[in-house]
């Protein structure tokens, strides 16, 4: 549902646009208001998707309530005027209007076509938007996990890198495999199991897959690892638990040991799933006699 801000000194014309996009599905009319000054007070409050403003109005243009409100949040403006001039059409954009249409050509459905164009756009600046932070994520994710942080994590730092976890129990896995279709199917095993929460997954190159979550309690990990353990006995697919860490300040750590762990199937190809209190303490063992 997108919010509707209306703003036209002349109380038939609100009245008449309120009713208009009260008919629109997915529209919702958030506050009206007679002038600029009372549209910029409505606004602050309301924080519409959507503005339709006149231009030509007392105390305060649309014009000049647009110079304010662009500041305190972009929004989606239709600006409606009596006057068929150019120069309010380009001063009108060049203040953050997206649409220009005279009152005399304004109908119901002329409306519906331009609040039907304004939520394509606006949907479509929120799915990059979506996009940008969850790219910065899956950045930061990689990052933690190879180089690690000078920072003291927090959920909010994490949160604002579009990666959700709370100060809960949680870990991490390195999932390995040279099939693509192998990894897609451990990660819908991962995503049906109702203990976790909070997923983000990052590939690292084209045959590790990387795992975050919180834990809803400890004894769930095993749990889920008896399950893989059941559906990875006949494929190559390696995966390395870490350790239950009860904050997000550990979460490179956690990275760390889940990609060290991963990496012991080198000393047992038999096993699938390292994790604590698994064999890995021993190969690990086993590992520094080897090397000296």
């Amino acid at each position: 549902m997108l919010n509707v801000l209306i703003v036209d000194d002349e109380a038939p014309i609100r009245q008449w646009l309120e009713y208009c996009v009260k008919q629109l599905d997915g529209f919702w009319v958030c506050g009206t208001a007679r002038n600029g000054l009372q549209g910029i007070e409505e606004y602050k409050k309301n924080l519409p998707d959507i503005v339709i403003t006149d231009i030509e109005m007392p105390n305060l243009s649309g014009l000049d309530m647009l110079k304010t409100i662009r500041d305190i949040k972009p929004t989606y403006v239709i600006v409606l005027t009596s006057y068929d001039i150019f120069a309010y059409a380009r001063e009108a954009l060049v203040v953050g209007a997206s649409e220009y249409i005279l009152k005399t050509e304004i109908s119901v459905e002329s409306l519906r076509t331009a609040l039907n164009k304004a939520a394509g756009v606006l949907y479509k600046q929120s799915r990059d938007a979506k996009s940008e932070v969850e790219q910065s994520g899956q950045m930061m994710l990689r990052q933690l996990a190879m180089v690690g942080t000078q920072l003291s994590l927090t959920p909010d730092i994490l949160r604002r890198k579009g990666i959700t976890l709370v100060e809960n129990l949680l870990f991490c896995g390195s999932i390995w495999s040279n099939n693509s279709q192998e990894l897609s199917r451990i990660r819908q095993e991962i995503i049906r199991y109702p203990e976790v929460y909070n997923l983000s997954f990052v590939t690292i190159g084209y045959e590790e897959l990387l795992m975050v979550c919180n834990l809803y309690r400890e004894e769930a990990l095993q749990d889920l690892i008896g399950i893989l353990n059941k559906k990875l006995q006949k494929t190559d697919s390696i995966i390395g638990f870490s350790d239950i860490k009860p904050t997000v300040k550990q979460l490179p750590n956690a990275l760390k040991e889940a990609r060290s762990r991963s990496h012991l199937s080198f000393y047992d190809p038999q096993q699938r799933i390292f994790f604590q209190g698994g064999d890995d303490r021993n190969l690990a063992g086993r590992f520094e006699t080897w090397r000296i």
